[in-house]
């Protein structure tokens, strides 16, 4: 089975969730806001948002159960966080 593994910020932790859905709800209840801009490099992949950025930025990805990277997002998923996530400015 696949996890969609999320780490807030750059000193939070890495938390897997079952579902786009079920992350994005997550994400909103934290209130980090609407994605501003995605990025993937050899070591991580995630995305910029109004209160996360740079370096103190959220990084996700699918992996198993024990958090090894599989894949990174695919565009339609990606569509699904950016239309799911609301607009909360700190």
């Amino acid at each position: 089975m696949e996890y969609l593994w999320i780490r807030i910020g750059d000193a939070g932790d890495y938390t897997p969730f079952g579902s786009l859905q079920e992350a994005a709800y997550h994400l909103n209840m934290l209130r980090v806001g609407k994605v501003t801009g995605w990025w993937s490099s050899p070591f991580a992949v995630g995305f910029e948002t109004e209160n996360y950025h740079r370096d103190d930025c959220v990084s996700c990805y699918w992996g198993n159960e024990f958090g090894q990277y599989r894949r990174e997002l695919d565009p339609g998923e990606r569509a699904v966080i950016e239309d799911t996530l609301e607009e909360a400015y700190l």
